[in-house]
């Protein structure tokens, strides 16, 4: 199973291509597996590393884009604090809830704008991404950009 996680890290879309198939055309691995230490999934690791062509491939394969880690962040929580632009409008497009919350705490915007990427904060902004959500401390997005 590690090999799974390997190949997402490096972005090896041949391995994933290469592994055998059912009679449906469906994989036989399992997309939403998660390693243990951390609970992500292979579509975790993809959109934190950036690697666009194998996230859009698992998420066609039906990846579940909204499965969550041990910390609560799924794929796209991921995506938006590592800057990944790319991945962060696939994940989107794909329908991935804009707002949605990591532990009940944190946004994808509010971990955006942990970090100094104008690009993914504009783009969850476009897709609706509210500023009026407040973590735990109260903290609105604004909050923690100006901080």
């Amino acid at each position: 199973m590690d090999e799974y996680f390997k190949a997402a890290q490096h972005g090896d879309l041949e391995y994933f291509k290469t592994l055998n198939a059912n009679d449906e055309g469906k994989p036989t691995w399992t997309l939403n597996t998660q390693y243990d230490k951390s609970g992500d999934t292979v579509l975790h690791i993809a959109a934190r590393c950036g690697h666009l062509t194998l996230l859009q491939y698992l998420i066609d394969s039906g990846a579940d884009i909204e499965t969550s880690n041990l910390d609560g962040k799924r794929p796209l929580h991921e995506a938006a604090q590592a800057g990944q632009t790319g991945c962060v409008e696939c994940l989107l497009k794909a329908g991935a809830q804009v707002d949605s919350l990591k532990r009940a705490d944190w946004t994808p915007l509010m971990l955006a704008c942990t970090k100094d990427n104008e690009d993914v904060i504009r783009l969850l902004l476009k897709f609706g991404a509210s500023v009026h959500l407040r973590n735990k401390d109260g903290w609105t997005p604004f909050h923690i950009a100006c901080r």
